[in-house]
């Protein structure tokens, strides 16, 4: 062994010395870079599952929030208070004076008009479609049985009517909102509206 280290240069055996001497140190920084890498991990883990939890929680909070609110929803909500609306008011009204003037001598399209806007033709009316029940809610949509014409006062109505919060109101969603801009010949300008609703009730 003395005759190894004699044939070593001095330099060089300050040199193998020097490293076996860190050799502890690498020994100890590879250990502490794993495992801080593996707390890293851990670390990353519990902050996701943490975020996941508060989603949830955020989740239910809304849940219960929105059942809350629809607790004592009517199941007659939109007959009472969305089919029962009497669309174009304004127009109706106008048409309504025009035929009671006594000066009006009669005029087929202005009478057959009148009688659109007083009939079931122009009321909005919904049929009942698929329900699905589960997880204590009930599922149902609502179609529109035949396009309506409405104003804009109408629509605003309408759609303060659907999605409004309003005493007694199922929870309800906007699935599919077509409107089209109509003008007839009497000059007014109108709109074609038809509706399909996500209407859902919650059970106890």
């Amino acid at each position: 062994m003395k005759k190894l280290t004699d044939s070593i240069p001095f330099s060089r055996l300050l040199i193998y010395i020097a490293l076996l001497g860190l050799m502890p140190l690498f020994v100890v920084g590879w250990h502490y870079t794993k495992e801080k890498a593996k707390w890293k991990t851990i670390t990353e883990r519990i902050m996701t599952i943490h975020s996941l939890s508060e989603k949830k929680a955020r989740r239910q909070s809304l849940n219960t929030a929105v059942r809350t609110i629809h607790a004592k929803a009517d199941s007659f909500y939109l007959d009472n208070q969305v089919e029962s609306l009497k669309l174009l008011k304004k127009e109706r009204e106008a048409l309504e004076n025009l035929i009671h003037n006594p000066s009006f001598t009669g005029n087929e399209a202005t009478e057959k008009r009148y009688t659109f806007l007083n009939g079931e033709a122009n009321r909005l009316k919904f049929t009942d479609g698929a329900i699905l029940s589960g997880d204590g809610l009930q599922e149902t949509i609502e179609t529109q049985a035949h396009p309506v014409e409405v104003d804009t006062h109408d629509l605003k109505e309408i759609l303060a009517r659907v999605e409004g919060n309003r005493p007694g109101k199922p929870q309800l969603l906007i699935t599919d909102f077509k409107l089209h801009k109509k003008a007839h010949s009497n000059g007014n300008q109108v709109f074609e509206l038809n509706l399909k609703l996500l209407k859902r009730e919650f059970t106890q």
